[in-house]
């Protein structure tokens, strides 16, 4: 037997051997590996045998790293903590390259710690959706959360960990991170970065003056906890009392502290009180104690964010001038309500400063009735208002001293709207991804951008229904049937026509000598339709010319039937190129309703790179789920498997677009694919099951079957 075992683990050496040949040298030698493995039980030796084959796939490196520490994993891990100890390494592969990845497989006891912690983890994903609603309710704006090393806000965005395990306590860990999201809200909503003019310097420029530049900051951040504390007390104590009794906040029993906790807690103390409050403390050597949700300053990428928030808002105001929509009169005059409502007393001075702002809009609008452009102009200086107490010459000097003589459209500013660029940007999210062979997911792994397709004005509707009278006629006799389609409710005590199981369960009661039913007849009912569907309609290179022309014909008769239904559907495009360019371009969205609009865009519907689908089926499962139908479809339009230019081809692509499927239906989502593709036999049933897709032998048949598979699946 023992020989039997020493055979097994030579064998298992060699191919692990012939893996890592590539990389095995005087540096990186073999014996290395040997004496990792070679000491393991059998099932031990598989187990790292086939990891070492997977992460080859990735990096041959890591896998070598892999194989060296397996043995130390495993008697610190055992196989469930070493797969998880693994697993996280990959990820952080994916996101941040080989060198941090090898950091986490050397660190085994720290990754034991936090294994360890694991029970009582709180992680963000199960925060977020939440956390996202409640910050936005108390910001009233989009002020959202995302993933960070450190725990900041740069005004746009609240970073916070990845996971928190502070507490031996999940519903603590949780309860911190509202702490630390409402603390940061409070940042940007009370003005901790606020200036009183552009021509004033920044918060940084102010912290950087000091020679202690760590020192100030730890003493800013203390102080401004101090102040934005006794604002969230005053304003929303419930909050309050949450953040004090899970960290309660302890200043120095000092004098001098004591003075200047009483003056930051004062209603009207701003960020500038928290400065000359700063000024005092810096020649005092105090150790104070930070609190668990105060996290720290990125001053840098606060400064980018408000300059950008600047240069988009400013060219948006020479938008409205240029096109004579606002005039230079009408402009100073809001910059001189503007300024007086900064000014106009103790009360409003503290509303706009603060987030406020209504003193700031009544002045503004004069009691006058609000035109659009006039609405448009009130949110831009209220944008700024974000980050700006006072309009100086600093902020608005050039537009104010332009020539009031010039053409109209003659201001263009081209400096700021270079430097802004363009207003509509590609909405960006992130993605996860299946890795069969991990047999997990990478996380965050496709960068997607979202995009609304232009619209172009060539009479394509038009041109579509005057070229398919007939079969656009036929097509809405379909959906005609489907909205009049009546349903039948059984059992009945009256109704239209006798229930013949009914009938018969009675019969068999009386013979019996039991109570009789009433509930003998079946009773018609209208058929009350609660119906989504999304198109994901394949935008790859290969559509191009008939095969799209056919896509966008079959669309058009679809949206003209469909509506007539009073069915909710949505219409999306995708392609790629490799994970780092994962695009969706949105055709329709279920809220859309312009019909001329929609037709447009589907006209514009063009071919692009590569057929990259589970990121796309991921986004459109997402859409559907919000949604209020209880009946929800997902229709994918596809000419071929999927692919792209990464290594997502062959079984990568099938098994991420399989695990996407699966997740659908797994969230009640009905998914159908129709190709036209010969091949899709090989690979179509693996992907969606059986009866779940369809394969179309003639192009020119997919209005009508596209049609039909939409009765079939939503009666």
């Amino acid at each position: 037997m023992l020989g039997q075992d020493s055979s097994n683990a030579m064998e298992v050496l060699d191919k692990v051997e012939a893996i890592l040949n590539p990389i095995l040298s005087p540096r990186q030698p073999m014996q290395s590996v040997e004496k990792s493995i070679g000491p393991l039980g059998k099932e031990a030796q598989l187990f790292a045998l086939h990891w070492i084959e997977v992460i080859s796939v990735s990096n041959i490196e890591l896998s070598y790293s892999f194989a060296i520490l397996i043995r130390q994993a495993m008697a610190s891990l055992g196989f469930k903590g070493s797969r998880a100890w693994l697993l996280k390494s990959l990820a952080l592969y994916d996101r941040e390259g080989l060198y941090p990845a090898i950091l986490v497989l050397q660190d085994i006891n720290g990754f034991k710690d936090r294994y360890i912690q694991k029970p009582y983890t709180c992680k963000l994903s199960e925060v977020k959706p939440h956390l996202d609603i409640f910050i936005r309710g108390l910001a009233g704006r989009s002020l959202l959360v995302k993933t960070g090393e450190e725990v900041f806000t740069d005004t746009q965005y609240l970073f916070l960990p990845e996971s928190i395990s502070r507490y031996r306590d999940k519903e603590k860990n949780r309860a911190l991170y509202k702490s630390m999201a409402c603390f940061l809200w409070a940042q940007t909503w009370y003005g901790t970065f606020k200036r009183t003019g552009y021509a004033n310097p920044t918060t940084q420029a102010r912290l950087d003056a000091y020679a202690d530049l760590e020192t100030a900051k730890r003493y800013f951040l203390a102080l401004e906890n101090i102040r934005l504390l006794a604002k969230i007390q005053r304003d929303l104590p419930g909050l309050y009392r949450e953040m004090s009794a899970l960290c309660p906040l302890i200043t120095p029993d000092d004098v001098t502290w004591k003075a200047i906790k009483r003056k930051l807690s004062l209603a009207e103390a701003n960020v500038e009180d928290t400065f000359e409050a700063l000024d005092v403390l810096t020649s005092l050597n105090i150790p104070i104690t930070a609190t668990d949700y105060q996290g720290g300053l990125n001053l840098d990428d606060v400064e980018l964010r408000i300059e950008s928030r600047k240069r988009n808002a400013l060219s948006e105001i020479e938008n409205l001038l240029s096109k004579n929509e606002i005039s230079l009169d009408r402009l100073e005059q809001a910059i001189e309500a503007f300024n007086e409502a900064q000014h106009g007393g103790e009360q409003c001075n503290n509303d706009t400063r603060e987030g406020g702002g209504d003193a700031l809009q009544e002045q503004i609008e004069g009691g006058a009735t609000s035109t659009r452009e006039e609405i448009s102009l009130q949110e831009l200086l209220k944008a700024l208002n974000q980050d700006i107490a006072h309009f100086d010459d600093g902020l608005l000097g050039d537009m104010l001293n332009l020539d009031r003589d010039g053409a109209p459209g003659s201001i263009t500013h081209q400096s700021l709207i270079s430097e802004a660029g363009d207003f509509k940007r590609d909405t960006q999210i992130e993605l996860d991804e299946w890795d069969y062979l991990r047999q997990n997911y990478r996380k965050r792994w496709c960068q997607v951008s979202i995009r609304d397709v232009v619209g172009i004005q060539d009479g394509f509707r038009q041109q579509t229904k005057e070229k398919y009278p007939f079969l656009l006629a036929q097509i809405r006799k379909i959906f005609e049937s489907m909205r009049d389609q009546p349903r039948y409710a059984n059992r009945q005590t009256d109704g239209d026509d006798i229930d013949l199981d009914a009938v018969v369960d009675t019969y068999t009661a009386k013979l019996a000598g039991e109570e009789l039913s009433e509930r003998m007849y079946i009773r018609r009912q209208q058929n009350e339709r609660s119906v989504s569907v999304c198109l994901l309609v394949d935008m790859s290179g290969s559509t191009k010319g008939w095969i799209n022309l056919t896509m966008r014909e079959s669309l058009i008769l679809f949206s003209e039937a469909l509506n007539t239904l009073g069915d909710q559907y949505a219409i999306l495009g995708f392609s790629g190129l490799t994970r780092q360019r994962c695009e969706i371009y949105t055709v329709k969205s279920f809220t859309d309703t312009k019909e001329q609009e929609i037709s447009n865009r589907i006209g514009n519907i063009q071919a692009k790179d590569y057929t990259r689908m589970g990121f796309a089926v991921r986004y459109a499962t997402q859409c559907l789920l919000k949604s209020e139908a209880r009946h929800r479809i997902l229709l994918i339009l596809s000419d071929g498997k999927p692919d792209d230019y990464d290594g997502y081809q062959g079984e990568y692509g099938i098994q991420d677009t399989r695990k996407a499927i699966l997740e659908a239906q797994g969230l009640a989502i009905n998914p159908f694919s129709i190709t036209i593709d010969k091949q899709a036999q090989v690979y179509l049933p693996r992907l969606f099951g059986p009866g779940q897709y369809m394969i179309l032998d003639d192009v020119k048949t997919l209005p009508l079957k596209l049609s039909e598979v939409y009765k079939n699946l939503s009666t």
